[in-house]
């Protein structure tokens, strides 16, 4: 009799190769150039197409390899992350950067239930920091970093 499946790592392959496959529909639509002179497609295909050769080494293997019960879902963390994703959205279009990271975090912290709010806070301050250092110091975008809502 064949060993079960190692449900865990097949599942965690496929959704590798689905967001590969998805990403690198979306990088067929830019022009891709070629290695001298890569287009904007270029890179998000590249990274898309590694992205679909891990999920298939880790899926692949995992169909022959005996494993655990799966889990069940846990819920909360994950529509915390979601959500997370979505106030950095509307947040971001509508107050600039900073609040649009300290939403995020303190929007992802609800996913566990031993979070605290101060030290949800700090984190939230350091990474809003961090974000500004990186993305408006180093890198020199162009982001709004705050817009007062009044």
């Amino acid at each position: 009799m064949a060993p079960r499946a190692d449900w865990r790592d097949v599942i965690g392959g496929l959704v590798f190769v689905a967001v590969g496959l998805a990403f690198a529909a979306g990088a067929l639509d830019l022009p891709l150039g070629d290695a001298r002179r890569m287009g904007p497609g270029y890179l998000p295909l590249a990274v898309s197409l590694v992205a679909i050769a891990l999920g298939l080494l880790i899926a692949v293997p995992a169909l022959r390899r005996a494993g655990g019960p799966l889990p069940p879902i846990e819920w909360r963390p994950f529509l915390a992350v979601i959500g997370a994703m979505g106030v950095f959205g509307l947040v971001m279009a509508r107050f600039g950067l900073l609040p649009a990271v300290a939403a995020a975090v303190l929007t992802s912290a609800l996913g566990d239930g031993r979070s605290r709010p101060l030290p949800a806070l700090l984190l939230a301050a350091f990474l809003a920091a961090m974000a500004w250092l990186v993305f408006v110091e180093a890198l020199r975008l162009p982001i709004m970093l705050w817009r007062s809502p009044f």
